[in-house]
């Protein structure tokens, strides 16, 4: 119940940031409204920043109001990528505890891996006794197994899926990180492609389609729900040095800090099932649009499923651009349309 009134929430959000465009522009008014409401309250009259407010008149006020804000926004909109990153755990992985977090994450993953694979063993089994047998009773008996076995496969199929890379290696310490990693794999082991290379170029693509304003949403409202946890985070040590330096420690300050803690649990609850919805999004894309990719890169054509899969991982290879530029050269002949190239 409570994971479908979060999935809701995260939708409803998502068609709010499209309309209004507020994934850096509202954190910043909150930050700023939260601090002239709890945070200039907490300062002594005697306090320069208190007395100079104090003396400015009600236009004054809120043209400095609009600075802060603006000035936020800028900052919010620039640090996009290393918030993002942060949330993902990247920065944190050899780091004490998110080491260990990040190692028994790696184990719960490998399990249930190992969990999948003795299930598809037992599935295969049961499903050769069902063909085989005759007996009526038996054969529904086995068939009740093979449902069985097929549901718990399912649910650790969903399991991994959407949440967790199947590679132990890219399994991150937090679970936005995971859910993004998920879907970087995708297209990977469905295609043989490296999204994080390949997808500057699909993107280019399908932002002259409708399909972008589902990215533009998704992304958009990921941003707009960590950005509102940075400035929670933000102005909740503002508010604890503010209270510590100037008063004693209180109940109602313990309070406050818990709210903020509670609030930013909830709202990285609706962040990771934007991840999610964002992973989705960006996986569809590489499915629908692979044809038009391959295309616009001048791509050869391919005979059947393994040779695409290995044009791909070849492609990927040439444009990461890692190896040197003989290998490449090699590389590109046999992936680029001669005819193409030869116009």
């Amino acid at each position: 119940m409570s994971s479908m009134i979060i999935k809701n929430l995260s939708e409803f959000l998502s068609v709010l940031v499209q309309t209004f465009n507020l994934p850096a522009l509202f954190p910043s008014i909150v930050f700023t409204y939260f601090s002239h409401l709890f945070i200039l309250d907490a300062l002594p009259s005697n306090n320069w920043i208190f007395s100079s407010l104090q003396g400015m008149d009600s236009n004054s006020q809120i043209i400095l109001g609009i600075i802060i804000v603006l000035v936020l926004t800028l900052i919010l909109d620039s640090a996009n990528l290393k918030i993002i990153r942060r949330f993902e755990g990247y920065g944190f992985l050899d780091q004490f505890p998110f080491d260990i977090i990040r190692y028994r994450k790696q184990r719960q993953v490998e399990k249930v891996l190992n969990d999948i694979t003795s299930l598809k063993e037992q599935y295969d089994q049961r499903f050769k006794q069902y063909q085989k047998e005759l007996d009526e009773k038996r054969k529904n008996e086995h068939y009740e197994w093979v449902q069985y076995y097929a549901n718990q496969l399912e649910e650790r199929f969903n399991k991994l899926s959407q949440r967790y890379p199947e590679n132990i290696d890219f399994v991150l310490p937090f679970r936005l990180g995971n859910a993004i990693a998920a879907a970087e794999q995708y297209p990977d082991k469905i295609f043989g492609m490296d999204a994080i290379v390949l997808w500057p170029f699909l993107r280019h693509i399908i932002s002259d389609r409708n399909y972008a304003q589902f990215y533009v949403r998704d992304k958009a409202t990921l941003d707009f729900l960590l950005n509102m946890i940075v400035t929670l985070i933000a102005f909740g040590v503002l508010l604890v040095l503010t209270e510590l330096l100037y008063h004693d420690f209180s109940l109602i300050l313990f309070v406050k800090v818990a709210a903020i803690i509670g609030v930013c649990y909830f709202i990285l609850s609706l962040a990771i099932q934007s991840a999610v919805n964002w992973g989705t999004t960006v996986r569809t894309a590489f499915v629908i649009f692979k044809e038009d990719l391959r295309t616009n890169l001048g791509l050869k054509d391919v005979d059947g499923y393994e040779q695409e899969k290995q044009l791909w991982r070849d492609a990927s290879i040439f444009f990461n651009a890692q190896f040197p530029e003989e290998e490449l050269l090699k590389l590109g002949k046999n992936i680029f349309n001669k005819s193409r190239s030869e116009k």
